[in-house]
């Protein structure tokens, strides 16, 4: 197993200077001390980066992620997870059924080798999205099947995928500063940016689709709302 026992600082930008916006973020999501480190990923063109600053980097789209040294196992990958040129993933919690999602990957011919359970998440969630007809299909059954309390920022291609549990177990906030749009598991740091914000509903997964000049809110089954920005995705 793994996750984050103790809860981790999982933070996400979508819009112009991502890079620059998720490093200013970061301060507000390391507390509680003896954090192991701080990390990002961010699209840039077209490839999803590991970074361990992403200040100067020139992206729309970027995850943070800080661990706690209580939290989770030793000799693996930290968060953020990229798997290949399309998929990322922040985590923060627990899969209480990672052993059955394991199984859910053979099945499927694919043998993740980790009872990381973050990890076997992200194999299981790019599997779903790649398999189940895209983000409404892969989101919708990837909620139907997952136990546990968590909290999920990922990237799918040049969308950002947001999922809380249906308890409302970990915390997941919302925030707009008309720039773009900022998903945080602490809603200081969105208040400090002044930003306004508001919680991610409970069982309720939300998509944001990077456009040219605009941001596409896509709720899985309901539809699209656009949110008028001024960005274009890297």
């Amino acid at each position: 197993m793994g996750g984050c026992v103790v809860m981790c600082g999982i933070w996400a930008f979508l819009g112009p200077n991502a890079g620059n916006y998720v490093v200013k973020m970061a301060p507000w999501l390391i507390h509680r001390g003896g954090q192991e480190g701080v990390s990002f990923v961010c699209r840039i063109n077209g490839s999803l980066i590991k970074l361990s600053n992403s200040l100067t980097t020139d992206s729309t789209l970027c995850l943070g992620h800080a661990r706690y040294s209580t939290s989770g196992p030793y000799g693996v990958e930290l968060q953020p997870i990229v798997l290949g040129n399309d998929f990322a993933l922040v985590f923060n919690g627990t899969i209480s059924n990672y052993i059955e999602l394991i199984k859910r990957l053979r099945d499927l011919g694919v043998n993740v080798g980790t009872n990381y359970d973050a990890l076997v998440l992200a194999h299981y969630m790019r599997e779903l999205l790649t398999r189940r007809g895209g983000i409404d299909g892969g989101v919708n059954e990837l909620f139907r099947t997952l136990r546990g309390g968590y909290s999920i920022i990922a990237i799918w291609k040049d969308s950002l995928i947001v999922v809380r549990d249906p308890w409302g177990i970990r915390p997941l906030a919302i925030g707009s500063d008309g720039n773009g749009i900022a998903i945080a598991s602490e809603t200081a740091v969105l208040e400090t940016l002044g930003m306004s914000w508001r919680e991610v509903e409970l069982g309720r997964p939300l998509c944001y689709v990077g456009l040219v000049g605009s941001i596409g809110l896509r709720v899985p089954g309901l539809g699209e709302l656009i949110v008028r920005l001024s960005i274009s995705t890297s």
